[in-house]
């Protein structure tokens, strides 16, 4: 619906779309369910199956996961016969919440934003807290299972699309090929990170991040898959070296969750050699939030609602943190920070296929 048209509204399709915002809310909850439970994975094994033989393969109680069934199929997230009594999945609904990983690892897996939305719910009252307060929650206040669910969703792009976007880059293939020293800002779980370190053998790469519940993740990683040539920081331990150390540093969905994204940037460029590059991958969006919600209503309603919960929460954890919010790192902002920062030129780059995402270059 156009931001235009809600204003004709009758009252009952108004308590239909609320309904439907209702019912998005408790299919999310049954979601992250079946994800954790292995239900999905287990129905895409079994073919088709009765919720008996589902119970069974996943030694749960047989009578919840018929409910559990009966929601789904009533979702549309599963299939199911006339007589709702066998229960199978389609090739689009295994990719998006059974296949993960692995050799049928789909580019279309969203379990990880289930994973979010519940892990979300426990902080609601710390939320309305900081509306009243004005000071924000940091990452790691809403515990370990964000910083994996985030993991899990940004992990799709990371698998499919990261090293293929990163080559696009005019350069930087051949130099990592030849061995240079790479950090990613806000590195998260490290996923990112791991997958060009296991990628470009003779670069050597570090990943900074303040929350200690996904370092904790990344450097299990790291062990459980042998790199050598990573490691990983939590700069309020050990601060960016402002010796000019880095040929290319990265930020991949982060910078927008930064209560000093100013003082960042002005860190990143102390820590880059000469004629360094400096990738910011964001959020995109509109100039305004004017446009956001006139012109794309339906995206604008997900982003502003994912950070009002968490990412303006995070922009606003620290005295002055300016809170950019999720759509607030617009390309006038962008370009003033890194200006402002003193970096010397600045290019937003095109075609990286990724439509809900900017791609800004910068230059030391």
């Amino acid at each position: 619906m156009a931001a235009d048209d809600a204003g004709t509204e009758s009252h009952g399709q108004l308590a239909d779309r609320f309904n439907a915002y209702f019912t998005g809310a408790l299919t999310m909850n049954l979601v992250y369910i079946g994800d954790q439970l292995g239900l999905y994975g287990a129905l895409k094994k079994l073919g088709k199956a009765t919720s008996a033989d589902l119970a069974e393969s996943c030694l749960l109680g047989e009578r919840w996961v018929r409910e559990w069934l009966y929601q789904q199929a009533s979702a549309k997230l599963l299939e199911t016969d006339a007589e709702a009594k066998l229960f199978w999945m389609t090739e689009a609904q295994q990719d998006v919440l059974a296949n993960e990983d692995g050799h049928d690892g789909s580019p279309h897996f969203l379990g990880g934003v289930a994973q979010q939305v519940v892990s979300i719910s426990p902080a609601l009252p710390k939320i309305m807290e900081a509306f009243r307060t004005g000071m924000g929650l940091k990452y790691d206040d809403y515990g370990p299972g964000l910083a994996v669910g985030v993991r899990r969703e940004l992990n799709v792009w990371v698998r499919h699309s990261m090293l293929a976007t990163f080559c696009k880059i005019p350069g930087l293939k051949d130099s990592l090929e030849v061995g240079v020293m790479v950090a990613d800002i806000g590195c998260g779980c490290g996923e990112g990170l791991l997958t060009l370190a296991q990628a470009f053998p003779k670069s050597t790469f570090h990943g900074y991040d303040t929350s200690a519940h996904a370092l904790a993740e990344a450097k299990q990683r790291l062990q459980e898959m042998g790199v050598t040539n990573a490691v990983f920081i939590n700069p309020d331990e050990a601060p960016l070296p402002n010796e000019g150390r880095y040929d290319f540093m990265y930020t991949v969905d982060a910078v927008h969750d930064m209560a000093h994204p100013d003082q960042v940037l002005r860190g990143i460029r102390g820590c880059l050699r000469e004629g360094a590059r400096y990738l910011i991958c964001d959020v995109n969006s509109r100039d305004s939030p004017a446009e956001n919600i006139k012109e794309m209503p339906g995206v604008a309603a997900a982003a502003y609602g994912i950070s009002t919960h968490v990412c303006l929460s995070s922009g606003l954890s620290e005295e002055g943190g300016m809170g950019l919010g999720t759509m607030g790192l617009t390309e006038p902002v962008v370009r003033r920070l890194a200006f402002d920062a003193g970096f010397g030129k600045f290019q937003k780059l095109h075609d990286f296929g990724r439509p809900d995402m900017n791609y800004f270059l910068l230059e030391a």
